[in-house]
């Protein structure tokens, strides 16, 4: 169902603006003199495809990233029976937070997520806390 956000025709519109922001974390690694492929081009790029996407400002695409990165130690733990770290822990509620905060008044950018993908409104915050679906 996720899956039908992410095709050519519905990414189609954003395709100017997905191009500027590759060519942007391109240029910066030249700037840099070296490009980890993954970390500094195609997980920023997805992420910032996703907040276009969801509508989330330019300016919260990097803290976005950085929360989702960081929520993946408290997932990662909850799935494997352990106690997640505090640093976890932290970073996964400031990501609720985040998505808490939404677009506007009384919508939530989670809940924004599941109506572009077509998905029923659930309990996003308490997935999130239990480690997403098993």
């Amino acid at each position: 169902m996720v899956a039908a956000m992410f095709t050519r025709k519905a990414v189609a519109p954003y395709g100017p603006r997905i191009s500027q922001i590759a060519e942007e974390l391109l240029d910066a690694a030249m700037v840099r003199g070296r490009c980890d492929i993954i970390d500094d081009f195609a997980g920023q790029l997805t992420v910032a495809t996703i907040a276009l996407l969801l509508g989330i400002p330019v300016e919260d695409v990097e803290r976005l990233r950085q929360l989702t990165r960081q929520s993946q130690d408290y997932v990662l733990a909850i799935r494997l029976g352990k106690e997640p770290t505090v640093e976890a822990r932290s970073a996964n509620n400031a990501l609720l937070t985040f998505m808490r905060a939404g677009p506007s008044p009384g919508m939530r950018w989670g809940c924004s997520f599941l109506r572009l993908a077509g998905l029923p409104d659930y309990n996003l915050s308490g997935s999130l806390r239990s480690g997403g679906p098993r």
